[in-house]
């Protein structure tokens, strides 16, 4: 499947239950038009949040505590949007791993919540002449509908290629909810989040984009206060990495 965006707004579309972006957004705000396609070229591996208890309990959330380390909020980037800064750059320095989101606090954030997303690459795809990076659509987060990471700014979790797989996986991490504002605790237990992965190419012909959507017509989702439901978190490693050996 191959279409043309050519609108540029961050609105984002539907085609065929997969939520798309119509404007190429990277981590470095560069925009350019895109054509989507969809492939078995990158593929979801694992999608969780790191808030502690999987059933809600926030007590240990990793934001603005980051596991003991501070973050700084004066440090962050003003937004538009009074008293809300951006603080990506910062989170993203305090983990060691790149954030495909925004990172918004507003005066009265509170704790919030991290999620991480870990994708497979194949070998090909990320050896092209023409591959750029991964990016993910995100829905329900606090920190907007993703950006795409550049190739350079990639965390390799692991090379499968030594166990003979032909994959790369690479981990990302993406804001959540934001807790005590007061008020919240039903929306806490139901809240949910939802991510698809896309590789993104360039053509040496063109300006043009090629995202590269992964293969499935619905959006990836967890809802992580929810236990008793199995929805908690997305872990996909038996399947797709036994599918490889056999097993």
């Amino acid at each position: 499947m191959c279409f043309k965006r050519t609108q540029a707004t961050a609105k984002a579309a539907t085609l065929a239950g997969t939520a798309v972006l119509m404007f190429a957004t990277s981590q470095h705000g560069l925009a350019q038009d895109i054509i989507d396609e969809t492939g078995r070229d990158i593929q979801l591996l694992s999608f969780r949040s790191l808030t502690g208890e999987a059933h809600g309990n926030v007590g240990d959330a990793r934001v603005p505590a980051l596991g003991g380390l501070p973050l700084e909020r004066d440090l962050c980037t003003p937004t538009p949007t009074e008293g809300v800064v951006d603080c990506q750059k910062e989170v993203s320095e305090l983990t060691g791993l790149p954030l495909a989101s925004s990172f918004l606090l507003g005066e009265r954030s509170g704790k919030c919540e991290l999620l991480e997303v870990s994708t497979i690459i194949t070998s090909d795809a990320f050896s092209s002449e023409n591959f750029r990076g991964i990016g993910l659509y995100l829905g329900g987060t606090t920190g907007g509908k993703g950006q795409w990471i550049s190739r350079d700014e990639l965390q390799l979790q692991f090379d499968h290629r030594q166990n003979g797989l032909p994959y790369l996986e690479h981990v990302f991490l993406v804001q959540g909810m934001c807790f005590g504002q007061g008020g919240n605790s039903g929306s806490i237990w139901n809240r949910s989040f939802q991510v698809k992965p896309y590789a993104v190419f360039d053509s040496q012909e063109s300006h043009l984009l090629y995202f590269k959507w992964e293969d499935t017509l619905q959006n990836h989702e967890i809802s992580p206060g929810r236990t008793e439901s199995g929805q908690a978190n997305i872990n996909r490693r038996p399947e797709l990495l036994d599918a490889w050996t056999g097993h």
